[in-house]
């Protein structure tokens, strides 16, 4: 996120940092983010977790060498939990419009120690949930003020973005409207 407001401590427990590291002979690694969902699971991106090509070399990301930092918003601050897994949804793909089933979950070694500054993110009931056409969401993510400041720390920012809501089959319908060679 650039341009977003920066985050007050335990405004967002549920966001978390992934350092996530390579299976390489040099000491790499890279940051997601991701959201809470239980006391051993993390979901995040897929891209995030699958491996990738540079240079004609295969990267992989090793769960044993990736830590989360959960608590803080503030980069590899809080409390840090190891990682014991990767899972990418099955039907994960690139294509050259870009990716499906961009999604995966993170396991973590032992459960989260939930408190006010770690907690796992509150969805509503299958049912229950209101889908007003047009309304206000916050997305949180690990950002700067600034373009200028990329390559300096990163704190937890959120920005307020209004979308527009619809159905699952409306997206579908929309998207190919748009990406459907066709």
């Amino acid at each position: 996120i650039i341009n977003g407001v920066r985050v007050e401590r335990g405004e967002i427990p549920w966001q978390i940092l992934i350092v996530i590291g390579l299976n390489t002979t040099y000491p790499t690694t890279f940051d997601c983010g991701g959201t809470i969902i239980s006391d051993f699971y993390v979901l995040t991106v897929g891209h995030c977790i699958s491996s990738f090509n540079i240079s004609g070399i295969i990267h992989y990301p090793d769960p044993c060498k990736s830590n989360i930092y959960a608590g803080d918003i503030q980069r590899k601050a809080g409390v840090s939990y190891p990682v014991s897994k990767f899972i990418l949804h099955p039907s994960y793909k690139r294509i050259a419009l870009g990716l499906l089933n961009d999604i995966g979950l993170v396991k973590i070694v032992g459960p989260f120690q939930f408190n006010a500054l770690i907690q796992p993110v509150c969805l509503p009931l299958y049912g229950n949930e209101t889908n007003k056409r047009e309304s206000v969401i916050v997305g949180s993510g690990w950002g700067v003020n600034s373009i200028q400041q990329i390559s300096g720390s990163y704190h937890l920012m959120r920005t307020d973005l209004k979308v527009q809501n619809m159905s699952n089959n409306e997206c579908k319908e929309d998207i190919f409207q748009c990406a459907d060679p066709a």
